[in-house]
């Protein structure tokens, strides 16, 4: 469940907007690797991937956060207590 919580939050970070964007959208707009949201929908709408899979998946997604630069807000700044803007070069 750790993928599915990490990619709702991180793009619900790039939310803004009175329109809501899809999670795939959005997934796509700060390069997170597609299969990490196609294992996102399929445990949120279908069925959840075997041990294998997730464990590959929870792997890519650290080396995917480690790897992109991010700035964070300070709570001066935004209403928000803490925000953090994924910066990724494209």
């Amino acid at each position: 469940m750790c993928v599915v919580r990490a990619v709702n939050h991180i793009t619900d970070l790039e939310q803004n907007g009175h329109i809501a964007k899809s999670v795939a959208g959005m997934a796509s707009d700060i390069q997170i690797p597609p299969y990490l949201v196609d294992i996102r929908h399929d445990a949120t709408h279908s069925h959840l991937p075997g041990s294998y899979i997730l464990s590959h998946a929870i792997r890519d997604l650290f080396q995917w956060l480690l790897a992109v630069p991010y700035t964070h807000l300070r709570a001066h700044e935004t209403p928000e207590p803490l925000v953090c803007r994924l910066s990724p070069s494209k």
